[in-house]
């Protein structure tokens, strides 16, 4: 056997994945073993599956599993011996299930650390928000992964200074410490579940250094570049949306989030309590519609002025007759929804932030982000001496600090 040669048997288990390539799936396997030298040596295994991408990703992920299973059986004699040392009482009743399970616990100790990942992305799934599985999704695949990957160490090996050089890498890269932060916070959960579910022993995340935020510092119109952009939006589509965020501050998914039956034209109040977004999720963009907001803070109701109220009221009538000119070609599926086209169509989140720098672009004016629009409310709110915890309930702050950090450097 050569020095660099993998033994297919080793004292750890065999992980995997599918992968893309000539339009077909494929099975990897990251084998590991000793080579005669006695140093750790690791190998992929590609495995033909002869399955076409289109529509068959179910079929080569229980490829997957059962060449995972079959070389599982290939097992050292210390795996082994530590399945025949559970102990008797654990295996009497079904020694089958029981070494299933001591197995299955073996195999995520020493599967790669970006297998782990995608192992515990997934099992997140079902038990958090689209739009987090999302960020996740996009941090794992995009950042974490490709770098773990190429470091090639195990759950069991990672160590708080992989993650530490990690972070530097993506600080060589510019890459800004808010966003850094955001991959701490997805490193730092996947592995406390990993040491909750006793698949290792030991909390790297403990010994690593979170990164320092950045000051946040907005940009803000003021009163007169705030009458322009109303008088720039007059008469478009987009002049509702962009009043409900200027004035009340409201975030682009609570705008579109907005259904008729939050409004209630007899006390002429509104209640913002659902949020519409889109996000990437395997591959493709959809849309998310949800029926709470982002935080209870920002589940609120505010007042219902009369500018608002009448441009709300020609607004449910200007839809009726489309909804009639159209007939059968209406889409129903948004009829709830306040900010829909001609034909019924949603409004698009994308729409929203694509169309509003062509606004600014076309009029000449000072160039911000939509979002900008809120801290422009909260802002104006604040020169205005609204006082700093009732502008933190009227834009839905969690807690009264973040709205103190966003505008502390803000003078009046």
């Amino acid at each position: 056997m050569s020095a660099t040669h993998l033994q297919e048997m080793d004292d750890g288990l065999v992980s995997g994945h599918i992968r893309e390539k000539n339009s077909l799936y494929y099975i990897v396997l990251n084998l590991k073993g000793k080579g005669d030298n006695g140093k750790t040596v690791r190998k992929a295994k590609w495995i033909p599956t002869g399955l076409p991408i289109k529509g068959n990703k179910k079929r080569a992920e229980k490829l997957l599993m059962e060449k995972r299973v079959e070389y599982t059986m290939l097992l050292s004699d210390n795996l082994c011996d530590e399945i025949v040392s559970a102990g008797n009482d654990a295996a009497t009743d079904n020694p089958v299930a029981s070494a299933k399970n001591i197995v299955g616990s073996i195999e995520k100790r020493n599967m790669l650390f970006v297998d782990y990942l995608d192992v515990w992305l997934q099992s997140r799934r079902r038990n958090i928000r689209t739009t987090t599985y999302s960020a996740y999704e996009s941090a794992i695949r995009t950042q974490i992964g490709p770098y773990f990957c190429e470091l090639g160490v195990t759950l069991g090996e990672v160590t708080a200074d992989n993650i530490q050089d990690f972070y530097a890498k993506q600080g060589e890269r510019d890459v800004k410490n808010n966003t850094i932060i955001r991959y701490h916070a997805v490193i730092h959960k996947a592995i406390h579940d990993a040491v909750k579910k006793k698949l290792i022993d030991k909390n790297p995340m403990e010994l690593v250094e979170r990164p320092t935020p950045n000051k946040f510092i907005g940009k803000y119109y003021n009163n007169d570049d705030v009458r322009k952009l109303v008088d720039a939006a007059n008469g478009t589509r987009l002049e509702l949306i962009v009043m409900f965020a200027a004035f009340y501050g409201l975030r682009r998914s609570e705008i579109l989030g907005l259904q008729w039956d939050a409004f209630d034209f007899g006390s002429d109040t509104f209640t913002v309590q659902r949020t519409v977004t889109s996000s990437y999720v395997d591959g493709k963009t959809v849309l998310v519609q949800e029926d709470d907001t982002k935080n209870k803070s920002s589940h609120r109701t505010m007042p219902l002025v009369s500018p608002f109220r009448e441009r709300m009221l020609a607004l449910q009538a200007e839809q009726a007759m489309y909804r009639k000119l159209c007939g059968r070609s209406y889409i129903p599926d948004f009829s709830d929804y306040i900010f829909v086209n001609e034909i019924g169509n949603l409004v698009r989140p994308s729409y929203i932030t694509g169309a509003f720098q062509l606004l600014l672009a076309k009029n000449g004016l000072k160039k911000i982000r939509f979002h900008d629009l809120r801290h422009t409310c909260a802002s104006l709110l604040l020169a205005n001496g609204v006082s700093l915890k009732e502008v933190q309930e009227w834009i839905g702050h969690s807690d009264i600090a973040t709205t103190g950090n966003i505008y502390a450097h803000l003078e009046f």
